[in-house]
């Protein structure tokens, strides 16, 4: 039943798509199909068995189907990513041909003169919008190599503490044996 649900919805969502709607008639057919042996099989001694070799037989069916619709469904997302491609492309091309023309700040839609003050004052302290919006390269690769290190250290001190354990149990059991060696068994 998913399966006819999923194809169903597919069909609802491509209807103009005749290969969809061949394969939805296909699967309508199919599923007429079992009705009339589940109808069939009521009247049969062994209901189970005849059920399931019925289900059986519509399974197999559908199965190429269901390869079908896959297929297309792939094609149909290529298509979409290509199309998406595309309008992204145009986009960056409209963008692209805009930046030259919004070059200066007064001829943007709606840049009032304190805009276009605050605009001169970054360009001459050197200051832009995205350098304040996230770090600079070096600061970051600081950071990163500082955490490193930090991790390293951690790691140090972990095996640090791990031998010194280490080295306690084994002078634990070095006493043990001296001490056991030391004192014979008492006699019963």
């Amino acid at each position: 039943m998913a399966l006819l649900a999923g194809g169903m919805a597919c069909a609802q969502g491509l209807a103009a798509d005749p290969e969809r709607l061949r394969i939805d008639a296909e699967r309508q057919a199919i599923e007429r199909r079992l009705a009339q042996e589940q109808a069939a099989c009521a009247s049969q001694f062994k209901v189970n068995d005849c059920l399931d070799r019925a289900r059986s037989r519509r399974r197999e069916s559908l199965l190429p189907l269901r390869e079908q619709e896959l297929i297309l469904d792939a094609e149909a997302r290529r298509q979409r990513a290509w199309a998406r491609q595309q309008e992204i492309a145009k986009r960056l091309g409209e963008r692209e041909q805009r930046q030259p023309q919004s070059a200066d700040p007064a001829s943007v839609a709606g840049a009032g003169p304190a805009r276009s003050a605050a605009g001169a004052a970054a360009r001459a302290s050197g200051a832009t919008g995205t350098a304040k919006a996230r770090p600079p390269a070096a600061s970051a690769a600081k950071s990163r190599a500082s955490a490193a290190e930090a991790r390293a250290a951690a790691a140090r001190s972990r095996q640090q503490a791990a031998a010194a354990r280490q080295a306690r149990i084994q002078e634990r059991e070095r006493r043990r044996n001296e001490k056991a060696k030391g004192d014979p068994m008492p006699a019963r």
